[in-house]
């Protein structure tokens, strides 16, 4: 059972045993050999840790009084803690020691914490990829100024095979208007364009071999569809297959094609005008 509320949060009373698992938010690496602690490679945006400003590159070396020697340890403590509770943390900034309390929040899903870390976000680049078929973009530059589906799938994945036929339908509706559409795949070039063609993809493919951008945009769940507004902040994220977050993703490009069209009819506009003057 809950306790009072703090702050507007919930919180458990100290003696209170939590049923459900905490969630601190983090990546974490094993630090190097000889040294102590746990290195936090990564702090998902909104997350318990981001709240209480633990950062990358902090070293988290006791937890709620535990040395911690892995991040198995702190997966361990964490867990244990519990939702809704504090947790005490020691951690090393540079040459400095902090003790940190953190509210623990339930374990999110996946598709939950890429919302997170990306929704409101600069897109990350698109690195290291090679053309497998038609004329997918590269990099995000040659997208610049248009709205832009970024999929990650892979010729074994069966659920991916039940999103080609709505890429395809919103890659012949929404190309004339300007949207942009990348698939990309870790298999080789050669191997992604076979399957994609086999699969009745229309959408432009490409081969992302050594897995930078894949990694990047952490889409270890297929298929992952990411919405990017022509500024190139990514507004949406699907992860699997749903139709009802297809409908949402679908709004949400048919709003930013809209926005994108009297942007660009505004700039025009104003363009003729000082042309006019002159």
């Amino acid at each position: 059972m809950l306790g009072p509320v703090v702050d507007g949060e919930s919180v458990q009373e100290e003696g209170a045993a939590s049923s459900v698992p905490g969630w601190l938010g983090v990546e974490l690496l094993a630090s190097p050999s000889g040294q102590a602690g746990v290195l936090v490679r990564h702090v998902v945006h909104g997350s318990p840790a981001d709240q209480a400003d633990l950062r990358s590159g902090d070293v988290l070396l006791r937890v709620h009084g535990e040395a911690v020697d892995g991040p198995a340890d702190v997966a361990r403590l964490v867990g244990e803690r519990g939702a809704g509770r504090r947790l005490n943390l020691v951690l090393r900034r540079g040459t400095q020691e902090r003790l940190v309390a953190v509210l623990l929040a339930a374990v999110p899903t996946g598709d939950e914490i890429l919302h997170m870390s990306y929704v409101g976000a600069p897109a990350p680049p698109l690195q290291a990829l090679t053309a497998a078929r038609g004329h997918p973009p590269l990099t995000l530059g040659a997208v610049r100024g248009r709205v832009t589906l970024v999929e990650f799938w892979s010729p074994w994945c069966t659920v991916c095979r039940m999103l080609i036929p709505v890429m395809n339908d919103w890659h012949e509706r929404y190309r004339a208007r300007g949207v942009q559409f990348v698939a990309i795949t870790t298999e080789p070039p050669s191997q992604a364009a076979q399957a994609a063609a086999g699969l009745g993809m229309d959408c432009p493919v490409a081969s992302d071999e050594s897995e930078q951008t894949t990694l990047a945009y952490r889409a270890l769940a297929l298929p992952t569809l990411f919405v990017i507004d022509p500024d190139g902040t990514v507004r949406d994220v699907m992860v699997g297959f749903s139709r009802r977050k297809m409908r949402q993703v679908q709004a949400l490009i048919e709003e930013l094609v809209a926005y994108s069209g009297e942007r660009n009819a505004a700039t025009e506009r104003t363009r003729a005008t000082l042309v006019s003057a002159h």
